[in-house]
């Protein structure tokens, strides 16, 4: 199972393209380039100190570029394991440096090989992939396709939901009483709930998400401040997985 912004669009200065060398750096004829603007950001002229290179896009030479203070807003706000904004691949900042997250490990809640599984209760929790944290921080309530009931799973549904009212591609079991489905497909109840960085792509919501990264970005680079870690929901989350499904 595969994981999962709306700001308006802001035009580039005359001759430079969003996420590119700067216009100085191609009026020089073809010279190393000194500079670059940020893809998310829209920061032009940023030292190359500031760039980093992901393991699947943003290469240098590509017109996409990341600059470090977004990538580590990415990998706060999910967790420690970033989404690529361009093809979702996940990654981590270690040491200032982009590196894929292909070291996998089973999740104690859905039971599926995941990057960026991390242990809660201060290292000695179960191990929860970033989806299942998430679903227990939210709590979300899913209708049952079979039985319209309501159920709360631990596990975000929603991922596998093609758009906001349509039911999931997977399933999970459902606890209703006299449920005539044991596995079921499921749509989420209040598709507000979730937070844009968290939708699949059919929601239409990259935009926003993106949006919100800049804005934080923007903020980080006036203030000195750091990106506030949603990894500390980790810990409440590994408390509650022993109450997987609640009823309603």
């Amino acid at each position: 199972m595969e994981d999962m912004d709306a700001a308006a669009s802001v035009p580039p200065a005359s001759g430079v393209e969003r996420g590119s060398a700067s216009a100085t750096v191609r009026a020089s004829g073809g010279a190393a380039p000194s500079s670059f603007s940020c893809a998310i950001c829209y920061v032009e002229e940023l030292p190359l100190s500031e760039r980093v290179t992901l393991p699947c896009c943003g290469r240098e030479g590509s017109s996409i570029q990341y600059c470090a203070t977004c990538l580590g807003v990415l990998c706060a706000s999910m967790g420690g394991v970033g989404r690529c904004p361009t093809c979702s691949k996940h990654f981590r900042i270690e040491g200032g440096h982009a590196t894929a997250a292909e070291d996998l490990a089973k999740c104690a809640c859905c039971c599926q090989l995941r990057p960026g599984v991390l242990r809660g209760g201060g290292g000695s929790g179960p191990p929860l992939c970033a989806a299942c944290t998430l679903g227990m921080q939210l709590r979300l309530s899913y209708e049952c396709e079979t039985c319209h009931r309501k159920q709360t799973i631990p596990h975000p549904m929603f991922l596998y939901q093609p758009t906001p009212v349509a039911f999931s591609t997977d399933t999970w079991a459902c606890h209703n009483a006299g449920c005539p489905g044991e596995y079921t497909h499921w749509r989420i109840v209040n598709p507000a709930a979730i937070p844009p960085e968290h939708c699949p792509e059919g929601w239409g919501r990259r935009d926003e998400w993106l949006a919100a990264v800049r804005a934080q970005s923007l903020a980080l680079r006036g203030g000195g401040g750091e990106p506030s870690a949603a990894a500390a929901a980790t810990e409440p989350a590994a408390a509650r997985l022993t109450s997987f499904c609640v009823i309603s």
